[in-house]
């Protein structure tokens, strides 16, 4: 988000990062009528796609979960389901079939968030 709002800032526009107390009412994400938990907001990016947390919807979907700090890859599988993503990359593998995103995966305050339409 400081990104973001270093950003914002370099072409003149008055910014200011609110708490995380005071944001986590305004995007909110419901899975199976229950809604998803963050430890880090989901977010707007420059380009106004929504990204989310990874983790948390990945979990809640029962995908198990390995992260590849030298390639930068996370890769979530449960039975019939496999899911690669690259941060940087925009292109993600879903059960062997690439599926270009809007959005490339990001690393935002040590937590990688994805656009949401992936999942």
């Amino acid at each position: 988000m400081t990104v973001i709002l270093d950003n914002l800032a370099k072409k003149g526009v008055i910014t200011k990062e609110v708490p995380k107390e005071q944001t986590q009412n305004q995007i909110k994400v419901i899975l199976d009528a229950v809604p998803v938990t963050f430890e880090v907001s989901p977010f707007i990016t420059d380009e106004g796609t929504l990204v989310v947390p990874f983790r948390p919807i990945f979990e809640k979907l029962g995908l198990s979960i390995r992260w590849d700090e030298a390639s930068q890859t996370i890769i979530g599988e449960k039975a019939g389901t496999k899911i690669i993503l690259v941060i940087d990359h925009k292109f993600a593998d879903v059960n062997g079939k690439s599926v270009e995103m809007s959005v490339a995966p990001i690393l935002d305050r040590d937590n990688c968030q994805i656009l949401i339409g992936v999942i």
